[in-house]
């Protein structure tokens, strides 16, 4: 199995220190919530054997994804270095390969594979509060009927449903979720959220960092003159964060028309806050900071998905009803076009 960078190796450099100019990797601080800080290196920071890797029926792990991501990863590398200098121009070509890298930092973490464990939890929990509406699955039974032309057995259909209910929980397709929604995740952020958003590089104050983490693309709501995390990337008014290197940050969202602004201690404080609570497993920096440690010890990963960020409120059991109904539907209709 390919040992995979969970968080770019490049990116991770960025906040690194190199003993010399041609030194192959740098050293960068590690601080998490359960372990003590320690001196780690970029290229041997959160590598996990196969974590790229969709599993296949003969049990093997399919890794073509790992490959695909280097390609695209490493055609943003020189626009990630360039990205902080106030001088650089952003051409609607550089904006469209950050975006996309951007969108690829968020889309593979563990903090979104968690997440769409959580999504196949409630779809589970939803399919089996299904079932159990007698009603309905009569009138889905009927639906499909039309789609097979005959009678499909309502006990049979239940079955199907519940055996499915099942197998969206398990380890293997979990994982195979995750990685299909991983490049299509990317874009939609890309696409749809960044590129449509006023950009502006943030620069540390002198003497001072910006952190990171597994975690390195967060949202922050600006209340009170604070931030907020765990809001969705669609909420309005929202900034949306990624550290670039050490000295500075991307925040998508600000409009006040300026591309370039250096920020004072508290706001900086404030930005570096929000990777904290965010972080999944570990947050990095370039100096070790007395300040950062105390942080992750005090309230490191507490904003997670489903608990107390990205909620969404309502019951979901009608949306479910309607798309099973409109998907047998939209069956039966293509099925009588091509007959």
């Amino acid at each position: 199995m390919i040992g995979s960078h969970v968080t770019p190796k490049f990116y991770l450099e960025q906040f690194a220190i190199k003993a010399m100019p041609k030194a192959k990797t740098g050293k960068l601080w590690a601080y998490s919530v359960d372990a003590p800080t320690r001196h780690g290196t970029a290229k041997g920071e959160g590598v996990e054997n196969g974590y790229f890797g969709m599993p296949t029926e003969g049990g093997r792990l399919n890794e073509v994804l790992e490959y695909q991501l280097a390609s695209l990863e490493n055609r943003a590398n020189d626009v990630l270095v360039m990205a902080p200098h106030e001088t650089f121009v952003w051409s609607n070509g550089y904006r469209k390969i950050m975006a996309d890298y951007v969108g690829l930092l968020y889309a593979r973490t563990k903090t979104r594979r968690n997440a769409t464990a959580w999504i196949s939890g409630r779809v589970s929990q939803d399919l089996l509060r299904l079932v159990n509406d007698e009603h309905f699955m009569s009138e889905l039974a009927d639906e499909y009927s039309k789609v097979f032309n005959e009678r499909v057995d309502v006990s049979i259909l239940t079955n199907s449903l519940k055996a499915a209910a099942h197998e969206v929980v398990t380890p293997d397709d979990q994982r195979k979720f995750f990685l299909s929604e991983l490049l299509y995740i990317a874009k939609w952020l890309s696409e749809e959220i960044l590129l449509r958003r006023p950009w502006q590089v943030w620069k540390a104050p002198e003497g001072e960092q910006f952190i990171t983490s597994d975690n390195p693309v967060v949202t922050m709501f600006p209340i009170d003159g604070d931030f907020a995390p765990g809001f969705g990337f669609n909420a309005r008014g929202v900034l949306i964060a990624c550290p670039l290197n050490w000295r500075s940050c991307l925040v998508i969202g600000v409009a006040d028309n300026k591309s370039f602004k250096e920020v004072n201690t508290e706001t900086l404080d404030r930005v570096n806050e929000i990777q904290v609570r965010c972080m999944f497993q570990k947050v990095y920096s370039h100096d070790r900071s007395s300040q950062v440690e105390t942080a992750v010890r005090e309230y490191g990963a507490t904003t997670k998905f489903g608990e107390n960020a990205f909620i969404v409120t309502g019951d979901f059991l009608p949306k479910l009803k309607e798309f099973m109904r409109n998907y047998a539907r939209q069956k039966a209709s293509k099925k009588s076009s091509e007959g």
